[in-house]
């Protein structure tokens, strides 16, 4: 099995629902780490969650969290599998938090 370097960035979505950062495939995709960057002058709430193809939440990866204004971090994960059925899902409660998720494809 082969495995290729993948990175998943976001930086448009619509407050207050969850969007897509990564959707799983048929070989499967593990991810590694999730940059999170708030670029504004306010803090924001953001949160992610995996959710099944539909959208239908499966897990919390990280509850709702207040993202000071201009603070970046990188939630690493251990690392998180993710099936052809399944997606990794972030929300924001306001325009401004850049997301940018890295692994691989199998």
């Amino acid at each position: 099995m082969a495995f290729t370097i993948k990175s998943w960035p976001l930086k448009t979505y619509t407050n207050g629902t969850f969007a897509d950062l990564v959707a799983g495939s048929a070989s499967g995709e593990t991810v590694k780490a999730i940059s999170i960057c708030n670029t504004t002058v306010a803090d924001i709430s953001v949160s992610i969650q995996v959710a099944s193809s539909a959208g239908v939440a499966q897990a919390t990866v990280l509850p709702p969290t207040l993202i000071t204004a201009g603070a970046s971090f990188v939630l690493e994960v251990d690392p998180l599998n993710l099936t052809a059925s399944q997606k990794l899902q972030v929300s924001c409660a306001a325009a401004g938090v850049e997301f940018y998720a890295s692994g691989v494809t199998h």
